[in-house]
């Protein structure tokens, strides 16, 4: 059973008849067969209203080569490339290609080109398994289709599982055949930065014409555009701009893309982009440090570190590592490279490293700009007790912290899904009262932004703000809720916020014996569990406490009116 991998074919444009023939359709596991030949094949398509020759035309793989016949493909005809081994068994299904040198789809990867016979790369699609998105059909016996045939975006949206009964449908129509054009893409990062180069990252597949055109890149103090631009072939995600000017430390500067640049399908950006970036500063011990960690995930999600810049430097992560520590030896075990795209994190920023940050967000409230880098070797961080700390790729420490289950809140009966959070950033990472579980107001975490459990500048000296005092639920879109801001002299409490009658009958609690943030804001909307409140005035209070044996209360007022 095929794991992953890779299959690439270039997207030339010079060759306007060669470029519509294409990759269509991939068996990557032919095994258990569930009605065709159990063997594997990549079938080709012809898009074009022309016959093309294929004689000459070279399918590539890491170490092997196949060279094609005297073979021509016809319009809009598909052509099914097999192993010489399968001679004969797919000639019912259409005209075929066999090779004695077939590029085997191995389980542990390989790189696939198709070149013409003027050594053009022509198409190109990289692939995983999990595009089946079915754990059945992921198992062997079903093909993957292009579900666009006249598209040349070779991302996962574009493909998918056959549902033919037959596994597949090599030689003719895929089961699916939709139009496909992605719709959104972005500048997801400017890296790798010299004095004169700097490489911008897309968030997807890009149109080569335009992404190497110099006019549509423009940066400020007095750089103006590129001379030269470098991209990636065949992927196009990524382009290296080359100036004639040096850039210089010190200065942050300003790229701005424009909106001439499209993606491999016809969306262009919605206007002119504009992403900063600098020269990288040299990093030492606490420039950044560890901020936040969940090391005991809910089932389903992962885990996170989150780090902060609290330096004045602009750091490349590039160079910089995570890993962690066997707990006897105290030596390194397990490490990752953070970004091999040279991100850069500007003072007083977030970084949240996991294995997939889209489970982070679909979990806990993240910043509405959420940086973030993918780690698919993150060190494993055990629920109980763990070291994790960043390094340097000559292996000096910049932040270490030795955490355990027992530093969380004692008064949580289940730790699962919380995180642990730095209280203050100035104090050492080491100091075990520096750190608290997240607040239960937050969500449990806060991986991207500052931490619930942080030290607030805010100056107050009552426990609860109200705000409006007077409020009318109405539904009318002014003053229907009443605002709670409460503000605790340290972190670590735990509080009841209820709602009483003058008579001094309970009709509802808001938060009910919840580890809470050292500051926030709540709301309520004047309903209990029995409906809408009338017009009046009714008492919130405020009970709460820590582990220290610290008590507080406070009482104050609001009235409803409509």
């Amino acid at each position: 059973m095929l794991t992953r991998f890779f299959i690439i074919i270039l997207l030339t444009r010079s060759l306007e008849v060669c470029s519509q023939i294409s990759i269509n359709e991939l068996m990557i596991d032919p095994s258990p067969t569930v009605s065709l030949p159990e063997y594997e094949y990549i079938e080709l398509y012809n898009n074009s209203n022309d016959s093309v020759c294929l004689t000459n035309w070279i399918l590539r793989g890491e170490t092997t080569i196949c060279i094609f016949p005297s073979t021509i493909i016809a319009p809009h005809a598909y052509v099914i490339v097999a192993p010489q081994s399968a001679q004969g068994y797919f000639d019912s299904y259409g005209a075929c290609l066999y090779c004695s040198h077939f590029p085997a789809l191995t389980n542990d990867g390989k790189l696939i080109e198709l070149f013409d016979n003027k050594n053009h790369l022509i198409d190109f699609v990289s692939y995983e398994n999990t595009w089946y998105e079915s754990d059945f059909k992921q198992n062997g016996g079903w093909s993957l289709e292009k579900k666009d045939p006249d598209s040349r975006c070779s991302c996962a949206e574009n493909w998918t599982a056959s549902s033919n009964v037959l596994g597949g449908t090599p030689g003719k129509t895929n089961s699916t055949n939709e139009t496909f054009n992605p719709q959104t893409f972005n500048i997801t990062n400017i890296g790798k930065v010299t004095d004169s180069s700097c490489t911008v990252f897309f968030s997807g597949q890009m149109d080569s014409t335009s992404i190497l055109n110099t006019q549509n890149y423009t940066i400020d103090h007095g750089i103006g555009n590129p001379f030269r631009c470098i991209s990636n072939s065949p992927f196009y995600n990524e382009v290296t701009l080359i100036y004639s000017t040096l850039l210089h430390k010190g200065n942050i500067y300003r790229l701005t893309a424009s909106s001439a640049i499209k993606n491999c399908g016809t969306v262009h950006l919605t206007e002119n982009e504009t992403v900063r970036f600098a020269l990288s500063d040299s990093v030492y011990k606490n420039d950044i440090i560890i901020n936040e960690i969940l090391f005991d995930p809910l089932p389903e999600s992962v885990d996170f570190v989150e780090l902060y810049n609290r330096s004045s430097k602009i750091i490349s992560l590039s160079d910089i590592y995570i890993a962690n520590k066997d707990i006897k030896t105290n030596m390194i075990k397990e490490y990752a490279q953070i970004c091999n795209q040279g991100l850069l994190l500007f003072p007083n920023e977030f970084i949240v490293l996991s294995k997939d940050s889209k489970k982070i967000q679909s979990q806990y409230k993240t910043a509405e700009v959420f940086s973030a880098c993918d780690i698919t070797s993150l060190p494993s961080f055990p629920d109980d007790e763990g070291i994790v700390c960043i390094i340097t790729k000559q292996g000096s420490i910049l932040d270490e912290f030795h955490y355990n289950s027992d530093m969380h809140n004692k008064l949580l009966s289940n730790k699962q899904g919380i995180s642990l959070e730095r209280i203050n950033t100035e104090v050492s990472t080491s100091e075990p009262t520096n750190w608290h579980s997240a607040s239960w107001d937050c969500g449990y975490a806060t991986p991207g932004y500052k931490n619930s459990q942080s030290q607030n500048t805010m100056q107050s000296s009552q426990l609860l703000t109200i705000s409006p005092y007077v409020f009318s639920p109405d539904n009318d879109g002014f003053d229907d809720a009443v605002s709670i801001a409460f503000l605790f002299p340290e972190e670590g409490y735990t509080a009841s916020i209820r709602i009483f009658n003058l008579n001094g009958s309970l009709l509802k609690s808001i938060v009910a014996n919840k580890p809470m943030s050292v500051s926030g804001t709540i709301f309520w909307d004047g309903t209990t569990d029995k409906g809408l409140l009338p017009a009046g005035m009714y008492i919130i209070e405020c009970e709460a406490f820590n582990m220290k044996g610290k008590h507080l209360a406070y009482k104050t007022s609001c009235a409803i009116a409509y």
